[in-house]
């Protein structure tokens, strides 16, 4: 029993982390010290990103794929390239963040472009003065369907410990 009560509170736990916003702000000159060295970057109109916003969910994912960013919304469905899949399949690693967090970034200036920086420890969203990072990885943690995936491994344990 008392293994039961564990398991439901890491249960809880685990899913609370989940239900908290993908992302946090920066000031930009955090970023060396906490990200590393710019590997490589790609410039992106904000109004562009501002018009893919409301197409992605509750969440947009962001990788850096042949000198281009690719988009993808909570489904991991292709909002950006328009004209051309990206070179991706599943098991391609993005970085997602809350569309909240994003719309906070964007409202925190009125500037042209977005930058996409490749950093040594992280994928950095850069707009002016500030900065975005602290997404999750999909896989393994996706939103919406990859929750179920998430707790899978949590209910075999939940099943093998109890028995």
């Amino acid at each position: 029993m008392k293994n039961l009560s564990i398991i439901l509170v890491f249960a809880t736990l685990l899913n609370f982390g989940f239900a908290q916003e993908a992302g946090e702000i920066f000031n930009n000159n955090e970023l060396l010290k906490l990200f590393g060295e710019v590997k490589q970057s790609v410039d992106f109109k904000t109004e562009e990103l501002k018009n893919l916003i409301p197409l992605a969910g509750e969440h947009i994912m962001f990788r850096i794929i042949s000198d281009d960013v690719v988009i993808l919304d909570q489904h991991r469905q292709q909002l950006y390239p328009y004209d051309k899949d990206a070179d991706y399949d599943e098991k391609t690693v993005f970085k997602f963040f809350s569309v909240s967090v994003l719309n906070r970034l964007l409202q925190s200036a009125d500037y042209h472009k977005v930058i996409f920086e490749e950093r040594e420890k992280a994928l950095v969203v850069k707009y002016k003065n500030k900065s975005m990072e602290r997404g999750r990885q999909c896989p393994p943690y996706c939103p919406k369907e990859g929750y179920a995936d998430n707790f899978r491994y949590l209910n075999i344990y939940m099943v093998n410990a109890v028995n």
